[in-house]
């Protein structure tokens, strides 16, 4: 069995590791830009247009999700999702101040 190694790195690291994964991926940068333009969707409303499996479509919902850049909740018969603005907020400070701070970009 394989052992996480994250303890290495710190906190800091780590959640600048799950921001900068979860907007890497096109599918996720779209499902973020759509969301940004509307307060909630559902899966069904944020899958139209994209070409792949919906069970890849899954996963990338549960990456943003961990992310926790979205929130969902449900309603039957549906499962929304919208931006969590706070958290957003967040990972715009840290890929910020990691540009700027630590790879001395902008300043």
């Amino acid at each position: 069995m394989a052992f996480k190694r994250t303890y290495h790195y710190t906190e800091e690291e780590q959640r600048l590791y799950l921001y900068a994964f979860a907007i890497s991926y096109p599918v996720r940068q779209r499902i973020l830009k759509r969301l940004k333009h509307n307060d909630q969707l559902t899966v069904q409303e944020l899958f139209k247009g994209h070409r792949i499996a919906k069970s890849t479509f899954s996963g990338h919902l549960k990456i943003l999700r961990e992310s926790g850049l979205v929130i969902c909740h449900e309603e039957y018969p549906h499962t929304y999702y919208c931006l969590d603005l706070k958290m957003l907020e967040d990972a715009i400070r840290y890929l910020g101040d990691f540009m700027k701070d630590d790879m001395g970009i902008g300043q």
